[in-house]
């Protein structure tokens, strides 16, 4: 139910989600396995995570996320 109502929003006002490359997931499926099997302190891992998120932003510009 809900599927089809976000559907046609989504058709009615043109929105693009955005996707994730599949290297990013990777990375943060790697970060969080190894905070859960505690190779990596919790900390670290937030670290990483952050760093992924800032460094992928910066590979994309800062104008994909003013384009509404």
């Amino acid at each position: 139910m809900y599927a089809k109502i976000i559907q046609t929003i989504e058709n009615t006002y043109q929105i693009k989600k955005p996707r994730l490359p599949i290297d990013t997931i990777t990375k943060i499926l790697n970060i969080i396995q190894d905070v859960s099997t505690t190779v990596i302190s919790r900390d670290k891992g937030v670290i990483q995570l952050l760093d992924l998120s800032i460094s992928q932003h910066m590979k994309t510009g800062s104008s994909n996320l003013s384009s509404n």
